[in-house]
Parts: structure tokens; sequence; C-alpha cells
């Protein structure tokens, strides 16, 4: 189980972007509902990681995350996404974000030849960590939700950044990195 930190209230998230202002890197995912339970695209948790801790934001009950719009929207941070597709459309759409400075992990994999370039293949192939998918399709909007649900939603960013590294390291090595 990944251990994170549950932010669900505005004093405690400002807290949090005090300590990820001192980071040069962040690994980002969103758990979103995307008509599936529920009519509508919004967004219902945001997990952040950085070296060390996990985080997992809770979008539903935090009325005002613009001071974290804004640090996702900080060129001086790097941020790591997997897939950015769907994650641009939906913060663009419900927030008018458009995160600066961004490296995808997926787009990193596909530019090295991966042939499996999912979240799950990757983190299997270089850490040999099996990612569960018994909550992909959840309702991330129910509430309380519970910490088998959180740890798995933290898990798409605890590893992110080490990732990163590997792929850059290996782009750099094929002499691919330009192309990102």
């Amino acid at each position: 189980m990944i251990s994170f930190m549950y932010i669900e209230n505005e004093n405690s998230l400002l807290g949090a972007i005090k300590e990820w202002k001192n980071n040069n890197i962040l690994a980002i995912d969103l758990e979103c509902e995307n008509n599936l339970h529920h009519y509508g695209q919004y967004i219902s948790l945001i997990q952040i990681s950085d070296k060390n801790t996990n985080w997992i934001i809770d979008v539903i009950k935090i009325k005002d995350i613009i001071p974290l719009i804004k640090l996702i929207e900080n060129k001086n941070i790097t941020k790591i996404f997997h897939d950015v597709g769907f994650d641009f459309r939906i913060l663009n759409k419900q927030f008018n974000c458009k995160p600066k400075n961004t490296f995808d992990t997926q787009i990193a994999a596909l530019l090295l030849g991966e042939e499996n370039i999912g979240l799950g293949s990757l983190l299997e192939k270089y850490f040999s960590i099996k990612k569960e998918s018994k909550f992909q399709r959840a309702d991330w909007t129910k509430r309380p939700l519970s910490v088998l649900m959180l740890s798995y939603a933290a898990k798409d960013t605890a590893y992110l950044i080490e990732l990163s590294k590997i792929l850059k390291k290996n782009l750099k090595e094929k002499k691919r990195w330009s192309w990102v």
C-alpha cells in the first residue's frame, strides 16, 4: 500500500502548496468522472508526488483550488504526467488551466519504441510493480473514499518522477532527447 497525505480543505492545500513550491519537479495525475457514473466530466481528485511524499487533493471537497491551478501553470516547476491528453483537456475545460513545463512519460515511452506504453506496463517493466486495475472504473465522486482507493490513486504518481528519469536517460542514450 502506498502512503499519502489526504488534503480536503483549503488550509491544508495552502500548506502543501508552500511545500510544493520548493520542488523543481512534481508528478501529477487526476481521477475524474467521465460520464461513467454521472452525467458530465469533472475532476474528483488530483494526485501530486514529489521525490518523498504523495498527496491526494479532494477537488470535490475543496471549493477554491485556484492556488493549485497556479502551481500547475508555474513554468519553474517541471510537472510529470502520464498520458496528458485527457488530463489537459479536462483541466482546461473545468479550470481554464494550461499546464506549463510538463513531461509526459507516455510520449517518452512511445519515442523510445516501447511496445506497451500504458503506465501499468511501464511500472512493471522498470520497477517490477504490478498496477492493480480494480479501481480503474471506480466512482471517484462518492465520499468517503476508502483507504484502498486512495492508495490506488496515489500509486499513479508515486513512481512517475523515477520513471521520468529512466526514460530521459534512455532518450539521451538513443539520441532522441531532442525529439521530446
